[in-house]
């Protein structure tokens, strides 16, 4: 997995929660977000120093891994609660803390557990969970609740050159050549010499 599988996957998760068309990057520019909605951040990667390298044997090529990890930032943004009797005027109670608290209980269950071990990743919230809706003033949403995670994944690159797992270069900082992709440490002959019984 590299940054931006990780990226991805993490978005997915929360996806899969609060529904696709709910979740937005951050960056995302848009003019009109349906209520509720959700925007991820990710903040750098973290790596550390030393990696192994193993033989993977169904790519017959030698793999760098390292533990890597980053943070995401979700922010959520409701409309909380209709607690008004039906047929009058409605008065919402913020739930935008409590959404957020049975996001992270689903991340914890067993089958998100399960799908993050299979993956190599793992996502756990860092801190609390804060109310920001006294930050907001408009007219889309009335409360806001944000939480940051950690993401830990195993990265990985193989080749002279450590590119051979990116799909496209240059990439669209113009790094890399496409030569760099070119893996001359496939063995390909074997030539064996000596007695054999």
């Amino acid at each position: 997995m590299n940054f931006g599988e990780a990226k991805k996957y993490s978005r997915d998760i929360v996806a899969a929660y609060f529904g696709d068309s709910h979740v937005f990057y951050a960056e995302q520019k848009m003019a009109k977000r349906t209520v509720p909605y959700l925007t991820v951040k990710f903040n750098g990667l973290g790596k550390v120093r030393t990696k192994i390298t193993k033989y993977d044997r169904e790519n017959q090529c030698f793999k760098d891994y390292w533990q890597a990890n980053t943070k995401m930032e979700l922010n959520l943004y409701t409309l909380g609660k209709n607690i008004a009797p039906e047929d009058t005027e409605p008065v919402y109670e913020n739930t935008a803390v409590e959404d957020m608290d049975d996001f992270v209980k689903f991340l914890c269950s067993d089958e998100i557990i399960e799908d993050m071990d299979r993956n190599n990743i793992v996502i756990a919230i860092n801190g609390r969970i804060s109310d920001l809706s006294y930050l907001e003033n408009s007219s889309e949403f009335r409360y806001r609740s944000m939480a940051e995670f950690d993401v830990n994944f195993i990265d990985s690159s193989h080749g002279m050159y450590g590119q051979n797992a990116i799909a496209d270069l240059p990439n669209p900082s113009g790094g890399g050549t496409k030569e760099m992709i070119a893996d001359s440490s496939v063995i390909e002959n074997v030539e064996v010499k000596g007695e054999t019984k």
